[in-house]
């Protein structure tokens, strides 16, 4: 019974988080979208997001190894930082998002695996093994 009602206050708590990110996101996905003018010169790409984030104005979260990436091309003009971290970003296999008005996180795409029903078919259970 205590197991429960800890694992029912565990997915309130979650069910709650998810709810208040999906509300910060709705409420602050247009902060990307500010004109700023950027001049960043082609360098390792860790320069070059620290550069980014120095020049829009936000904090960064690099939540993955950068070291061994490529470096950037060049980026001068006026954008916005969303078109900004786009340019940057590109060919590293790295994504972005604005995590609140002035985060923005940067990391490997999550992958999701299907899963995998290991339990199969009636056809599948009584058919003979191959051979």
């Amino acid at each position: 019974m205590k197991a429960r009602s800890s694992a029912y206050r565990l997915l309130l708590v979650f069910m709650f988080v998810v709810v208040s990110l999906i509300w910060v996101g709705r409420a602050t996905h247009a902060h990307g979208d500010r004109m700023t003018d950027f001049n960043i010169e082609a360098q390792p790409l860790q320069k070059a997001l620290l550069a980014f984030s120095e020049q829009a104005g936000v904090q960064l979260i690099i939540a993955t190894d950068t070291g061994n990436l490529p470096p950037c091309d060049a980026l001068k003009g006026r954008m916005s930082a969303r078109r900004a971290i786009e340019a940057i970003l590109v060919g590293s296999g790295l994504e972005f998002h604005f995590s609140s008005r002035n985060t923005v996180t940067v990391r490997r795409p999550v992958v999701v695996l299907p899963q995998m029903n290991t339990a199969g078919t009636e056809a599948q259970k009584s058919a003979p093994p191959p051979q």
